[in-house]
Parts: C-alpha cells; sequence; structure tokens
C-alpha cells in the first residue's frame, strides 16, 4: 500500500437528471467559484462512505438535489497539481425533489438538454461520463442481492439511495431462512415475501418495474443473477445491485462488507 501522500484521492458523483418538458432529458451542470469552471457534481468520500453514499450526498450538498440513483457510469482517473490521482466513480441520477441554492462550493446550476451540456462542460474527462448516460434508457430498475450477513441498518441506507423518491418502495424477498428473515425485516420495502421461485418472482417484479431485494444464500443469489444474464461479485456480508431495462440487464455493482 503507498503512503499517504501517494494514495489516489478517491471521489463520486452523479450525473443529475430530469424528464425535459418537451422530452427526453435534461442534465443539471454546476459553475464552481473557485475554479472558473462547468462541471458535473461530485466530491470526496467521507470515511466510512460507500462510493454511492458519498456520490447521493455530494449531489445534495452541491446541487440541493436529493437523489435516485441508477447505473454506474464510467469511472475518470486524472492526475492532480500535488501529484496525486483523484479517481472518480460516477452514476447516473434522477433527481427526486430539491431546490438550488447557492453555495461555498457552487453558485450557479442550469438544466441543459444532453447536447448543449457538452458544450458547457469544460473538461473533456466529463463528456465520456454523460454520453454513457445519454446512452441508458430513462427507466431503469435495481435488483438488489443482499448477503444474509450483510448489517442490516447499513444495507437499508444504501438501498435506499437506489429507490429514493415518492412512489418507489422495495419490494423485500426471502429465502425463507430465520436469518435471512431478520436482514430482510430491516429493510424499508413494501413487505417481505417468501415466494415459491425467488429467481422468477424477482424477474417479474423487475420486469414490472418494482424495486427488489432479494435476501438469500450465496447460491440462490448467484442463481438469480444467472438468471438474469449476470455473473457478479457477491461478496460477504455485501450487496450486489443489478440494475435493469425491463429484463434486459444494464450494470451490475458490489459493495462490501456493510
Amino acid at each position: 500500500m503507498g503512503s499517504a501522500t501517494t494514495e489516489p484521492v478517491l471521489a463520486a458523483g452523479a450525473v443529475l437528471w430530469r424528464p425535459a418538458p418537451g422530452g427526453g432529458r435534461e442534465v443539471a451542470v454546476i459553475h464552481r467559484p473557485k475554479y472558473d469552471d462547468w462541471s458535473l457534481p461530485k466530491g470526496k468520500a467521507e470515511p466510512g462512505e460507500e462510493p454511492p453514499e458519498t456520490a447521493a450526498r455530494e449531489v445534495e450538498e452541491e446541487t440541493g438535489h436529493r437523489v435516485r440513483l441508477g447505473p454506474p457510469l464510467p469511472s475518470v482517473e486524472y492526475p492532480l497539481d500535488c501529484g496525486r490521482l483523484k479517481y472518480v466513480r460516477w452514476w447516473a441520477g434522477r433527481s427526486v425533489d430539491g431546490e438550488f441554492a447557492p453555495n461555498h462550493e457552487v453558485d450557479r446550476m442550469v438544466w441543459l438538454p444532453m447536447d448543449e451540456a457538452r458544450d458547457a462542460l469544460t473538461h473533456p474527462r466529463d463528456l465520456p461520463v454523460l454520453d454513457a448516460l445519454a446512452a441508458l434508457p430513462a427507466a431503469t430498475v435495481p435488483v438488489a442481492l443482499v448477503r444474509r450477513s450483510a448489517e442490516p441498518r447499513r444495507a437499508a441506507a444504501l438501498l435506499d439511495l437506489f429507490a429514493a423518491g415518492p412512489g418507489w418502495a422495495w419490494a423485500v424477498l426471502s429465502d425463507g431462512t430465520a436469518r435471512a428473515g431478520r436482514a430482510a425485516a430491516a429493510l424499508d420495502g413494501s413487505g417481505t415475501t417468501v415466494p415459491a421461485d425467488l429467481a422468477e418472482t424477482a424477474r417479474r417484479l423487475a420486469a414490472d418495474g418494482t424495486p427488489t431485494a432479494v435476501v438469500a444464500r450465496r447460491r440462490e443469489l448467484a442463481a438469480l443473477a444467472r438468471s438474469l444474464g449476470a455473473e457478479p461479485e457477491i461478496p460477504d456480508a455485501g450487496v450486489t445491485v443489478l440494475h435493469l431495462s425491463g429484463t434486459h440487464l444494464l450494470a451490475d455493482e458490489a459493495h462490501a462488507p456493510l
């Protein structure tokens, strides 16, 4: 492991978007007076945060908007003037509520169509991130694979980021074991179900646009992931999130340990 002066600076952010009045999407572009640049909201990780938590917190601090995280977007790495590398993880992020107010980091924010946002951004490194959002469907749904050993409150806090906003609540499925039942009960969902076929029920809910969390043993979670076309990491005491459009897999991400 490198020294404190050579380790990369870890950061995260989201491309904040909303439906445009005439169709399509608008994205938020922010102006930072310290750098006199136009960029996308992001910031450094705080101790103990998972990257999605950093992304959601920074978006809200800089823009005033609470965000529902969608699929991950390409990560970006670039050198800082101090000689260290900055590593930024990105997500799609739909605004669910909030209002911008100037703050100590950001003095202006504008909503722009995708093509105008590309022209407005100061740094070329932001363009692949924006283009990745443009390639995604607007409607995506998460399926969370939750290990029974995940710390329930941490897992629930992480899942909240992917189903924030009115009208969204997790459908929680359990494998029926007492351990899974205790973990499932701690998740903020619309109720826990023990279906005869976990994979089929999860696929049906996802196809209907319902965020779905499945608490089960690793082998059952792996089988569900394979049925959806994924071979993701399913870490001990962790959460893996699959992002779908209908039943089409867009991306997956793993977070552990929780």
